[in-house]
């Protein structure tokens, strides 16, 4: 069907009900119309405060890297000691045995 074909079947569906005067399921649909919109609102300002925090966190990252940018290189890990010369081990003790 066209646009214009659906357009004139909705004219007509809600024209009928406008007509007919308050009934039952148009009473119904108005009230889930409201419920929809007071949602919508709600949803609408839950997404403008995480944007908001979205924002905020943006900008708290950006500056952390930049100080993080600005700090001096670490220094290079200190040279790892050496082990220490192992204990000779004398012969015929039960670690020469193994």
């Amino acid at each position: 069907m066209s646009m214009k074909a659906w357009m004139t079947v909705v004219m007509f569906s809600v024209g009928s009900l406008a007509a007919c005067g308050p009934s039952e399921e148009l009473e119904q649909a108005r009230g889930e119309v409201e419920t929809l919109r007071k949602e919508n609102a709600t949803l609408k300002t839950r997404a403008g405060e995480l944007e908001g925090t979205l924002k905020k966190a943006t900008q708290e990252r950006d500056q952390l890297k930049a100080v993080v940018g600005r700090l001096p290189a670490a220094p290079a890990p200190a040279a790892t000691p050496t082990p220490a010369n192992p204990v000779p081990v004398k012969k015929g003790s039960a670690t020469a045995r193994k």
